[in-house]
């Protein structure tokens, strides 16, 4: 029975220990001739008769099956590394193997920025765009007229890193290169590190504080290019331990985090610590503190927080009932807010608002204090001449 397409979302088993891996299978038996005397063979020991369909012999699962899920849900990743159905790209590090043919014996290849591997007697082979199974089919047809019925094997050691876009409520959007990670795993065990959601979003920075973990919206295109979207729910992952949520992503794959309309302060502070979002950020506060300067707080800091942690107000020359609070945009343009502070209040969005990474708190002088130094600005250039004529007053002739 032919093998039902798999959906964009679908993390389908595994075929392979170390990566993805096919076997291309022979017609018939290895050609006994072929090896004989030099090892290498010639076009004139292939078969005169015709060979028969080329099968593939796919390799036992070394997986379970996850059990079966409802329509629009994810299947468990820790399963299920996107892998069956890799495509390889540039970047790759390949091992080809010929059966019973010793100068094949653990060659290692890389697939070049042409999107091609070389390997002996045949030269250049495309590889970009192919499956490992379809690449071994493609190297056992071209080697045929060399080696009888060749049994190929294609293993990806080390795959290419994966390349996702990340936007919308992370500290540092954009488009992220994350490696896959295999090189320490022992013999015939699946790669741990195959990056996931959670991986790339703390690749972007970690979260905002404003960031909706419910609904972040993941794009994917499935096998004939067009983009679907599916949206995940990061806080079943941290409620309940849901790793389904926490879906393994593949070559192209964009994240949106969105901003949430409204925010509780339980849940931002058991957002901020979680894994994916960022240790500390960086906020400076300004003017008549005690302490001016950048300021290190947690990421779920409050506007109460920042003023305390530099100091306090520092009286009588602060302005203690109201700061200003300007936000970098990510666009580049800044906005700035008046607002009525109130150290007792808990976290709401009027009086003590949730900050983020290189917002500007600033504490304004009062106007006694303000006259106060405008007065001592006014008279400092007759102190500093008076201080003048004293200094040169050996030199001055006196003409009095």
């Amino acid at each position: 029975m032919a093998a039902q397409p798999l959906g964009p979302f679908d993390e389908p088993a595994l075929s392979a220990p170390d990566g993805p891996s096919s076997v291309a299978a022979p017609d018939s038996t290895l050609n006994p001739s072929a090896n004989s005397t030099s090892g290498n063979s010639t076009p004139d020991s292939a078969p005169n008769s015709a060979p028969n369909s080329a099968t593939l012999q796919p390799l036992p699962r070394l997986l379970l099956a996850p059990t079966s899920t409802s329509a629009g849900s994810v299947l468990d990743p820790t399963l299920q590394p996107p892998i069956d159905g890799y495509q390889l790209d540039t970047g790759d590090r390949l091992q080809v193997e010929i059966f019973d043919v010793p100068e094949f014996s653990n060659r290692i290849y890389l697939v070049l920025v042409d999107g091609t591997i070389s390997v002996p007697w045949i030269g250049s082979v495309r590889a970009r765009g192919l499956t490992p199974q379809q690449l071994a089919s493609a190297l056992s047809q071209a080697y045929r007229p060399f080696v009888k019925t060749p049994i190929i094997t294609v293993n990806v050691l080390t795959p290419r890193p994966v390349r996702i876009g990340v936007s919308g409520e992370v500290n540092r959007p954009g488009s992220y290169a994350i490696e896959v990670s295999n090189r320490d795993v022992a013999p015939n065990q699946l790669p741990l590190q195959w990056p996931d959601v959670t991986r790339a979003i703390v690749a972007a920075g970690g979260i905002t504080p404003l960031a909706d973990i419910r609904n972040i919206r993941l794009r994917r295109s499935d096998p004939s290019g067009t983009p679907q979207d599916q949206t995940l729910n990061l806080w079943q992952l941290l409620e309940s331990g849901d790793l389904s949520q926490n879906i393994l992503l593949r070559d192209g794959d964009m994240l949106m985090i969105p901003k949430a309309s409204t925010f509780s302060s339980e849940e931002v502070s058991r957002v901020a610590r979680a894994s994916f979002a960022p240790e500390t950020i960086g906020v400076n506060v300004v003017g008549e503190v005690k302490a001016p300067g950048l300021i290190k707080l947690p990421p779920n800091a409050t506007l109460n927080q920042a003023v305390l942690a530099a100091g306090g107000f520092l009286r009588p020359r602060a302005v203690s009932s109201q700061v200003d609070l300007i936000r970098i945009n990510p666009d580049g343009s800044a906005t700035a807010r008046r607002i009525p502070i109130d150290l007792q209040a808990g976290l709401n969005e009027e009086t003590n608002p949730l900050l983020l990474n290189n917002d500007i708190v600033v504490i304004n002088t009062n106007g006694v204090t303000r006259i106060t130094d405008f007065l001592r600005v006014l008279l400092s250039p007759v102190d500093n001449l008076s201080n003048l004529r004293r200094l040169l007053a050996p030199s001055v002739p006196d003409f009095q």
